[in-house]
């Protein structure tokens, strides 16, 4: 009984003996045995009488509440409507008309100048790619031109120098040897610096500078909208409709933004306007106390996160801080390891030598010594 009177903000909590559908069914028989039951409508899976509970209770205030985000709703949903009609009016008036005409024609313009200029670098880009290969491949056929020649040259010298020269060496004495002799070391200078290597680095050479300045020549081809030579390589008819076309494009594309952005306007407007009235109706019916707790919530789950990351990133540094301690270390003992220990024999004072380096000390190598400022502790 006491279920049945009792009422939250939006009306009863408990209404009892209602013909209600279910979408899992659970029905027994009085044996308590599954019962299987007639789908009423697709979707459902049985129906029969139930006692209902509401899940939560709403407040007064919860009531409140939500009313007012439905009014807000609505009003933003008003006020978007009404922005949206005033935008479009706006947009199809003559003032309209001019003004979003002007903002196209200015923007195609802009925008025409800019692939003009694009397709003006791709043209020069293309020749120039297409110069560099003709230089490639002249200087290409060139050197191998000179590198045949020269393997020709070092065949027959190579020849004249098994053939000839060497079998004379052992057969001969005296002015006729050392005149045999004197042409093996001038054909083995020869055979060492061949003519033809000159030619071969002059060839590179040669190369180079073609290339460079194949690319001075495309560095100084530079667009420049002023000079506006690239509507000369196009029929006017092609430049305007174009460029008609495009404006035509950027107005529409304009006309949307513009009513977007009053759209977007239109509904901060009323969200603040309505922001502001919860503040004072909640400042009058003693909702104050409500926002600052939830103020004191956010601001310490902020903080809570922002001690984790710390924590965190104190951890990770301190990790990252034993594992440089450890590699210094390991470094120190490995350098240590490398000096090996002598005995003066004019003093008998021990001195040390680094075996890969040479450097004498006459102080002991620590690894102390060795770690860098702050590891030693």
């Amino acid at each position: 009984k006491v279920l049945e009177d009792y009422k939250d903000a939006e009306g009863k909590v408990y209404m009892k003996d209602q013909v209600c559908m279910f979408k899992r069914c659970r029905c027994v028989d009085a044996d308590g045995n599954k019962k299987v039951c007639v789908p009423p409508k697709p979707g459902w899976m049985c129906k029969r009488r139930a006692d209902l509970f509401k899940c939560r209770v709403i407040l007064q205030r919860e009531k409140r509440m939500m009313d007012e985000r439905k009014r807000e709703e609505a009003a933003i949903q008003q006020a978007v409507e009404n922005a949206r009609v005033a935008a479009t009016a706006f947009c199809h008036s003559e003032e309209g008309i001019q003004r979003f005409r002007k903002r196209a024609v200015k923007r195609a313009a802009i925008e025409m100048d800019e692939r003009r200029r694009i397709e003006f670098n791709e043209n020069y880009d293309r020749k120039l790619k297409a110069k560099l290969a003709r230089i490639e491949k002249r200087f290409d056929d060139k050197d191998r031109k000179l590198r045949a020649r020269r393997g020709k040259a070092e065949a027959e010298l190579y020849k004249r120098l098994k053939d000839d020269l060497e079998p004379k060496e052992s057969t001969t004495e005296g002015y006729a040897q050392e005149t045999v002799k004197r042409q093996i070391k001038e054909v083995l200078t020869t055979l060492k610096n061949m003519p033809e290597d000159r030619d071969i680095r002059y060839n590179e050479r040669a190369r180079q500078r073609a290339i460079k300045a194949a690319q001075k020549n495309r560095d100084a081809k530079e667009w420049h909208k002023a000079v506006g030579i690239m509507k000369l390589f196009e029929p006017a008819s092609t430049n305007l409709l174009a460029e008609a076309e495009l404006a035509q494009e950027l107005s529409h594309d304009l006309h949307t933004r513009y009513i977007d952005k009053q759209l977007k306007k239109a509904e901060a407007e009323v969200r603040k306007e309505h922001a502001a009235m919860r503040k004072i109706s909640g400042a009058w019916s003693g909702m104050g106390a409500l926002e600052v707790f939830r103020g004191w919530r956010k601001w310490a789950r902020r903080e809570a996160k922002r001690r984790a990351k710390d924590v965190f990133c104190a951890q990770r540094d301190e990790l990252k801080w034993a594992a440089d301690c450890v590699a210094a270390l390991e470094l120190a003992q490995w350098t240590v390891d490398k000096y090996d220990k002598y005995t003066d024999e004019w003093s008998d004072e021990p001195y040390w030598i680094h075996r890969e380096t040479g450097v004498t000390v006459w102080d002991e190598p620590s690894v102390e010594a060795l770690l860098p400022p702050g590891m030693a502790e």
